[in-house]
């Protein structure tokens, strides 16, 4: 099998590149990466990790997707012996097969040990897509990305600034979710007020923890406004035998792999701290921040934490824009009253929102990027 590989390779004068995502969202940026390369160049070939979006552009998966999803550091330690035995397979399918690049999509933890390993056994350039967010905790990874990662491509506009104090060159095209919405905002049906989105993330650990969260939320607000109707977006990969028992139950109605449907059928918005934020600001949703995890995964974020906020739309603005309700502080009675608060009165939160999309570029994310890769 091997050697048929290799013979393509040679015959077509193909050029292999080595593309690894761990979770939801790197999936779909990984898809459209690979999407705009082939596009500028149709030898490429792709090997790697990654999920079903990566997969209808070429890419069989080394290792089971769905199982690298895991957040949290408990979470990590207990799957650690998993994701050892992954990496060494990794690390030997790309000595065996010597793709001429390799490119990682974010999934800061697994992938920055990897490109760790990999420089110690190859001299492949490795560029890293989304950067690691070393600006919010444990900034000594800095000293990994400067020794073993040679293109490093940001997606946000601070960041530029925040590495070269730290005299590391950072390339920026600007934020690829907003190439997404463009693609999309002509095909949305405009949602028919009021209406709550629940957006409880993508990895099973978050649906264990924001499902019963969500069920106190919408015990409350039926007392309160019976006729409020509640949406629920599911990114894929996202476990959905609980959130199909939580739906029937609750008569939410369940939107899959359409995130910007869900936002635009949606008046405002609860959304697990995440990519879903930034998406929901996109959209112009009005919302708040949620997020619970492990006692243990939290306290260990206490300490390492040096942002004030979690939302991405509040460390951009560098000012509360929107509310955060962060474990113990995640209480149903606050989270009601700011949502239909935000019901009563939206416009103001809507603009400033505005104001801070505009900060993250006007599109062709993907195409620039996708240049890069093939020109560094």
């Amino acid at each position: 099998m091997f050697l048929k590989f290799k013979k393509l390779l040679e015959k077509q004068n193909n050029r292999l590149y080595y593309i690894i995502a761990g979770e939801a969202s790197g999936d779909l940026h990984g898809a459209n990466i690979m999407s705009n390369l082939l596009q500028l160049d149709e030898n490429i070939i792709f090997r790697g990790v990654g999920g079903p979006l990566m997969g209808k552009q070429g890419l069989k998966s080394l290792v089971d997707f769905n199982r690298l999803s895991v957040m949290g550091f408990l979470e990590i330690v207990r799957d650690l012996c998993f994701l050892l035995k992954i990496k060494k397979v990794i690390i030997a399918n790309i000595k065996k097969i010597k793709p001429d690049k390799i490119i990682l999509i974010d999934y800061p933890g697994f992938n920055l040990s990897l490109a760790k390993s990999i420089k110690k056994n190859l001299n492949i350039p490795i560029i890293f897509y989304i950067s690691p967010q070393v600006w919010a905790w444990n900034e000594g990874r800095v000293n990994i990305i400067k020794k073993f990662i040679d293109q490093l491509i940001v997606v946000f506009p601070f960041e530029k600034n925040w590495y070269k104090k730290r005299k590391i060159d950072v390339n920026y095209f600007g934020h690829p979710l907003i190439d997404l919405y463009n693609e999309n905002k002509n095909n949305q049906a405009a949602h028919s007020s009021p209406a709550i989105g629940l957006f409880p993330g993508s990895r099973k650990q978050e649906i264990n923890y924001h499902l019963p969260l969500f069920e106190k939320i919408i015990k409350l607000i039926q007392k309160i406004k019976p006729e409020v109707r509640f949406v629920m977006g599911l990114a894929p990969g996202t476990p959905l035998r609980k959130t199909v028992a939580f739906s029937q139950k609750y008569g939410v109605q369940i939107i899959k792999n359409n995130s910007w449907g869900a936002f635009n059928r949606s008046s405002v918005a609860i959304v697990a701290s995440g990519t879903a934020t930034l998406e929901c600001a996109i959209s112009n949703t009005p919302f708040v921040v949620i997020y619970k995890t492990s006692l243990a995964s939290w306290l260990i974020a206490r300490l390492l934490l040096s942002v004030k906020y979690i939302s991405i739309i509040n460390i951009l603005a560098q000012k509360l824009v929107v509310e955060e309700f962060i474990q113990f502080g995640a209480r149903p009675e606050k989270i009601v009253s700011s949502v239909l608060s935000l019901l009563k009165n939206s416009e103001e939160v809507k603009q400033t929102l505005s104001t801070i999309v505009a900060s993250l570029g006007s599109g062709q994310v993907y195409k620039n990027t996708a240049k890069h890769i093939i020109n560094c």
